[in-house]
């Protein structure tokens, strides 16, 4: 920060007739201290400025920090009361992007939603759908694991192993606990939301890891470890020492550039409130903001609207929430041959359109495994072809069993001779019977019949129908259904059903006026009726249903309009024949009356 605003005091470009001051307080990782510091600063107790002479006794405008979740909550709820601008390197927990309750919060860091999301997208990459969850006991933490186990299943398809909370202090019996349930566990990809010194304390408890960091080996050691000159671990190794350089790499300056960013933040509002022209402020009455008796939500007005790149090239800004634009690079630890370790980035992740773009180079990333391939890490492998995954009661979603399917099969089942005649009694048609003999009619349902099993024909040799395995509908079975192969094919076959319905309905309307005991076109019109009702609320009862329901939706509409053509044709005729045998005569039938 003091790098930062002594950069800034130097450029003629930023604030060239203001000098920039500053009070620096240590939190000592306490939240009541940072509380006090907090408190002290908007009270105008800070004490001397470490700046120029004439900065002393003007208010704090902004406050840089604090790096800890917990600590900011608390700080910001009450600076929020005085839309003092509260501008974070560090605090990451989602719950700070609540604009009513931490009006005046900023931050140069992503949110946990989006390091959570990143997360996600890394394991959705090397499909990893079984993994174990470390958190630590604070705000980061608690807020973090529930936004991971709110995203890992819809975004993933994954589930966790195990969650942990990783203890405050030096609970060895803690820390051993949870690292024999990483032991036991068959996740090999752990997810830790935690800091540093956390992971200090649980890989003091991960023994290959000692063994490798210290170049020594557990009792009993291999054989010949003793002779060749190798050490034995003591367990007394202090860790410390040694990962100094990989966990405190001043080399890789990311949380300071974040505290750089933030001064800068701060420093480019102030300079767009001194460039405001008297008159055409955005303040009550076209008005500006003086430095002289500025208060601090004039300055967070600003600190909303900022937009600036840094020498460095990064763009910052922050949205409706006060966070900055998301993006994450993705680290890798690399051992080295003489048994050091180096940290390179091999990707990043970042916010772009509303999209999260993960971006790998795979070449790049080293695995502790052997082939340098990446491990795998799932519950259950997949169920191979004539098998349907059965879920493990009690167990996650990812955890299942291979059972065979049960295979179904449904087998397909699917009224104008007397027109003729009375037509026929006309002077000179008597010549049209010859057209509707029976060996014409016979060849009529055998012409539209062959031209029908022609459609069906030509479906099934380019695209027959064929069973599908499907499992979206159920996270533990799959699904066997018939995929009609070809939209056309169904189509036509359909088309041609109607067309044959509709025919029949045209030759019902021309026998509507032959006389009562040789006319059925009533009962053809209802048995029409009947057909055309029940497909026509098929086709989009049958595309709407899943599974073995649109099969369900197929048989119950054939079922239906067969039944519904025997008992509107045939329903009469059997009553006559069964209830009224007086009128199946040839008397009755050809109306002689009295």
């Amino acid at each position: 920060m003091a790098f930062a605003i002594d950069e800034i005091n130097r450029n003629p470009n930023l604030l060239s007739n203001v000098t920039l001051g500053y009070s620096l307080y240590d939190n000592c990782i306490e939240l009541s201290i940072g509380f006090r510091a907090a408190m002290s600063l908007i009270s105008g107790q800070a004490g001397v400025m470490a700046s120029e002479e004439t900065c002393v006794g003007l208010p704090v405008i902004g406050i840089v920090g604090d790096s800890f979740s917990t600590s900011t909550i608390a700080i910001s709820t009450v600076l929020g009361l005085y839309r003092v601008p509260l501008v974070s390197y560090f605090a990451t927990c989602s719950c700070l992007s609540d604009r009513e309750k931490f009006p005046s919060f900023f931050r140069t860091i992503p949110s946990d939603s989006f390091q959570v999301r990143a997360m996600i997208q890394i394991l959705k990459h090397f499909g990893w759908t079984w993994a174990g969850l470390l958190i630590s006991d604070d705000d980061y933490g608690v807020h973090a694991a529930r936004a991971f186990l709110s995203d890992l299943g819809p975004i993933a398809g994954g589930c966790l192993a195990y969650i942990e909370v990783l203890p405050w202090g030096d609970n060895r019996a803690e820390l051993k606990r949870i690292v024999n349930v990483m032991r036991k566990s068959t996740a090999r990809v752990v997810i830790v939301f935690a800091l540093e010194s956390h992971m200090l304390k649980l890989m003091a408890e991960v023994n290959q890891f000692w063994e490798h960091i210290f170049k020594c080996r557990f009792a009993p050691p291999p054989e010949g470890w003793i002779e060749t000159g190798g050490q034995l671990c003591t367990g007394q190794e202090v860790i410390e020492s040694v990962l100094e350089e990989e966990f405190f790499d001043v080399s890789d300056l990311r949380p300071e550039y974040n505290v750089y960013k933030a001064v800068y933040a701060l420093a480019h509002a102030l300079d767009d409130m001194l460039q405001c022209e008297p008159g055409r402020g955005p303040f009550s009455g076209d008005t500006c903001a003086q430095l002289q008796g500025l208060e601090p939500w004039q300055l967070m007005f600003y600190l909303e609207k900022v937009n600036f790149t840094t020498s460095f090239g990064d763009q910052v800004t922050f949205d409706e929430n006060g966070d900055a634009l998301p993006i994450y690079d993705i680290m890798n630890w690399v051992w080295l041959p003489d048994g050091s370790t180096k940290v390179q980035n091999i990707g990043e992740v970042r916010r772009s359109a509303k999209i999260d773009e993960l971006m790998i180079d795979e070449k790049k990333i080293f695995w502790n495994f052997v082939f340098n391939q990446p491990p795998r890490s799932v519950c259950s492998e997949s169920c191979p072809p004539g098998t349907r995954m059965a879920h493990k009661k009690g167990e996650p979603e990812c955890c299942f069993d291979c059972v065979p399917c049960s295979e179904g099969k449904f087998s397909n089942t699917t009224a104008m001779v007397v027109l003729a005649v009375f037509k026929a009694s006309k002077p000179g048609a008597e010549a049209s019977l010859k057209w509707f003999g029976a060996v014409q009619q016979r060849g009529t349902v055998l012409v539209l019949t062959c031209f029908q099993a022609v459609i069906c024909t030509v479906w099934l040799v380019l695209a027959s129908p064929a069973p599908h395995k499907n499992t979206q509908y159920y996270s533990d079975k799959i699904v066997y259904e018939c995929a009609i192969g070809s939209t056309v094919g169904f189509g036509i076959l359909l088309g041609y059903i109607s067309l044959l319905a509709v025919l029949s309905f045209v030759l019902a309307f021309l026998a509507r006026n032959l006389p009562d005991s040789f006319n059925e076109a009533k009962l053809i019109t209802f048995s029409m009726l009947i057909f055309c009702a029940v497909w026509v609320s098929f086709v989009p009862a049958y595309i709407s249903s899943p599974g073995k329901y649109a099969d369900a939706v197929e048989v119950f509409a054939i079922l239906a309009s067969s039944f519904g053509l025997l008992v509107a044709l045939f329903g009469p005729k059997c009553y006559i024949m069964l209830m009224r045998p007086e009128r199946n005569t040839k008397k009755a039938i050809m109306g002689h009356k009295c």
